[in-house]
């Protein structure tokens, strides 16, 4: 399941139409990272370019030009060759970036800075990621400016292509679909696996092996395993600590497949058994969850759910008789946007529209050095995650399958 060559064509015709006359985008590849001396991190594409190319190689460019009554994508990238095929495999090449990924013209990665002033000929208008690449307004900038040829206006890319990536469409979601399930079987992997004297480490290992073998090979963030007190730190990720019978274990973690995230936090207990104090702090998280769930439709904000989220806490709280403020057990936000990144584009204040996808995620964290709070409380950290589709009339849990009832969660354990 991947998409094809005829997805990225319908989004360059979109942003061609989002487009200016009389003006030029760029986009720029993401940089390969050394892990140590001649040794890299595992490459990823720039969402971005990924988005309007479907080219995973690095050292690329991506040229958009609208003139008046044409346009015109051209791709800058690697050239095969022989030599280098033989340490790191063939290149696409300039012969197969048109022919495979649809660009009008493609020239070797090195013609770039020959080219940039035949480029911007008749250009007033420059769209431009602002958050990439410093060393291109260092040279060609300032080759722009000596020549005369520097566009009078530059534009923030993000503002036309941002919008568009927030919107997804059907063959989209169903990659985010498969994400989803992925990720959804690797946590009931985990839980069938947990017991007491294992350490946090071997559950993060189930979790890989079931990413791997279902054909996603990466996370889309290191996942969180944390037992005990370690999960009231949001983003522990030692995962290292022994399982101890009594505690709760929270695993937050979320596979990547075909450059689409997915996002999801389970709690549950290591001995397949909640006790009071848990069991009343998890149906309080669980109880804030479906109150913002239910919540959820088109024209709503992130910024509102937050308000929904912190009042039913508030309000749970204030039950159990847990004194201080909601915001020192619950410090993160309620949402965030999911899709090519785990932390997609958009904000908190933008109305939600059928084919978004949010996270929804509240929590309680009740640190073990917690004074304001009785004893019995502290050291008990609980997330619960699921990833959301908004729809015309509402929403639909694409994480639906994943157990996180106190029920459900303490059948499944049990019957392992």
């Amino acid at each position: 399941m991947m998409l094809s060559q005829q997805h990225f064509e319908r989004r360059r015709k979109k942003i061609f139409s989002k487009m200016k006359r009389n003006s030029i985008g760029l986009l720029f590849s993401a940089p390969l990272y050394e892990r140590t001396p001649g040794i890299h991190f595992n490459y990823r594409q720039d969402s971005d370019f990924y988005y309007l190319t479907g080219f995973k190689e690095p050292n690329a460019i991506a040229v958009f030009i609208k003139k008046e009554k044409a346009t015109q994508y051209i791709l800058f990238s690697v050239p095969d060759n022989e030599k280098t095929a033989k340490w790191e495999g063939h290149r696409i090449g300039q012969k197969n970036a048109i022919k495979e990924y649809g660009a009008d013209l493609s020239y070797p990665i090195s013609h770039f800075k020959e080219k940039i002033l035949e480029l911007f000929k008749g250009i007033s208008i420059l769209y431009y990621p602002y958050h990439h690449h410093f060393n291109f307004h260092l040279k060609a900038f300032s080759l722009l400016h000596k020549s005369g040829r520097m566009p009078a206006h530059i534009l923030d890319f993000k503002t036309i292509l941002h919008p568009l990536r927030m919107i997804k469409n059907t063959y989209e979601i169903e990659l985010m679909q498969k994400a989803a399930n992925i990720t959804g079987n690797a946590i009931i992997k985990a839980m069938q696996s947990c017991k007491p004297s294992l350490y946090e480490y071997q559950l993060e290992s189930e979790v890989a092996r079931i990413f791997k073998r279902s054909g996603a090979k990466e996370e889309a963030f290191p996942t969180i395993v944390a037992s005990g007190p370690n999960a009231c730190t949001l983003h522990y990720d030692e995962n290292k600590s022994l399982l101890k019978d009594g505690d709760l274990v929270l695993i937050d973690t979320g596979c990547e497949y075909e450059y689409y995230a997915s996002d999801v936090s389970r709690t549950f207990p290591i001995n397949g058994k909640f006790s009071q104090e848990q069991h009343e702090l998890y149906q309080l998280v669980l109880d804030v969850q479906t109150a913002v769930i239910n919540s959820v439709k088109p024209e709503m904000t992130i910024e509102t759910l937050q308000k929904i989220a912190l009042a039913k806490l508030t309000e749970g709280l204030q039950k159990l008789n847990i004194a201080g403020n909601p915001e020192d057990y619950y410090y993160h936000g309620v949402s965030h946007f999911i899709g090519l990144d785990v932390h997609d584009v958009g904000n908190k204040t933008i109305p939600f529209k059928p084919g978004m996808v949010i996270t929804i995620e509240p929590g309680i964290y009740i640190a073990k050095d917690e004074k304001k709070v009785e004893a019995k409380w502290r050291g008990i950290g609980i997330r619960i995650e699921d990833e959301v589709l908004i729809t015309k009339t509402g929403c639909y849990i694409l994480t639906n399958k994943i157990p996180k009832t106190i029920k459900a969660i303490e059948k499944m354990i049990r019957a392992c």
